[in-house]
């Protein structure tokens, strides 16, 4: 096997206290990895096209407590790791009682305003906002049913799928991949919709809840324009895009977009560049349609085949990503709940 003599790459890490973060993308003949430890140390990985480990590197300990974006980086010759770097540092190999490096997160102050708590969030969303009333506000009854369920039953439903995504989320970060079904099922209850003004027979949970009082579900997320792509990300045959929206503000560019907006956002793409981009909501589609709970189909698509051929750390990639997608969803749903009780659309529970 071999992979480039010589070479450097570099990406961002997301910093959050107390979770090892790390990317990974191809490079020509292979790929490198990048880590950021609980520990405060680096790691890089260069590895040969079978995903053998070719060279490893380990840092002294240099990461800052807080969170934030930092850039990180490694240089290789010859099949061989010679240095990581962060905001341009070069970290000394881990070696006896090697010296601590001190060095400030460079990024300016985070807004301590919640998305949903922005007074903009609401012209931020206004597009989607109308989209829910048009499509959900009004109630929907099957042929062969009679009976609405009341707003207060609807709520508790939402509570119910809110508790279950606590613990699927938290099973599949711990390694359950087999419950990656359950959760997509329970996304798709949750948020999936077809484009289109008119009802189309999809009424989701969260979003329906929102239209009964024109609710933002506003969140915070990186501007597409800087978002960037991992160098050599064009060889690599399968590219995770893991930019998932939160509630509470962490980076400095961060710009308020609702929810829908970022759900039909690209964020997988298959095959080496151009490939074929596939948004947030259709792969929860997707995998809820064929190996989620709702019901197993007895066709498979494109995307599901493509799942087929992925490295099983792509395919870890993808599940983390799902996992930690239900964070911020937790937490917009219990501030619909909150919301909708004050303004008196539902009781107390």
């Amino acid at each position: 096997m071999s992979t480039t003599k010589d070479g450097g790459a570099e990406c961002a890490l997301m910093l959050i206290p107390g979770q090892s973060t790390s990317a990974a993308f191809a490079i020509a003949d292979g790929a490198v990895e990048l880590r950021a430890e609980v520990s405060r140390r680096l790691t890089a990985r260069l590895l040969d096209g079978a995903g053998t480990e070719l060279s490893a590197y380990t840092s002294d300990p240099v990461l800052p407590e807080g969170h934030g974006m930092i850039a990180v980086g490694a240089s290789w010759e010859d099949g061989q790791i010679y240095g990581v770097f962060v905001n341009g540092i070069n970290l000394k190999l881990l070696q006896g009682e090697p010296p601590r490096f001190e060095f400030i997160l460079e990024q300016r102050p985070c807004s301590a305003v919640l998305s949903v708590e922005r007074p903009e969030s609401a012209a931020a969303c206004a597009p989607w906002i109308s989209q829910r009333a048009n499509k959900f506000k009004s109630p929907k009854t099957q042929a062969h049913r009679t009976l609405l369920k009341s707003n207060d039953e609807q709520a508790q439903d939402l509570r119910r799928s809110l508790n279950v995504l606590r613990h699927l989320a938290a099973s599949v970060i711990d390694g359950k991949r087999d419950l990656l079904g359950p959760l997509v099922a329970e996304l798709r209850a949750l948020y999936f919709w077809k484009s289109g003004a008119s009802h189309d027979g999809y009424n989701p949970l969260l979003l329906r809840m929102a239209s009964k009082a024109d609710l933002p579900l506003a969140v915070y997320a990186i501007p597409k324009q800087d978002m960037g792509m991992p160098p050599n990300s064009d060889f690599a045959e399968f590219l995770v895009l893991t930019h998932i929206p939160h509630v509470p503000s962490l980076f400095a560019q961060d710009e308020i977009i609702d929810i829908q907006e970022w759900l039909t956002r690209p964020v997988v793409r298959i095959g080496q560049a151009p490939g074929r981009w596939m948004d947030f909501k259709t792969i929860i589609g997707e995998l809820a349609h064929t190996v989620g709970t709702g019901h197993y189909s007895e066709d498979k698509s494109e995307f599901i085949l493509e799942l087929g051929t992925m490295r099983v750390d792509d395919l870890a990639l993808l599940a983390i990503m799902f996992a930690e997608f239900c964070l911020p969803t937790i937490t917009l749903g219990e501030w619909v709940l909150t919301e909708l009780e004050v303004r008196g659309v539902i009781g107390q529970p």
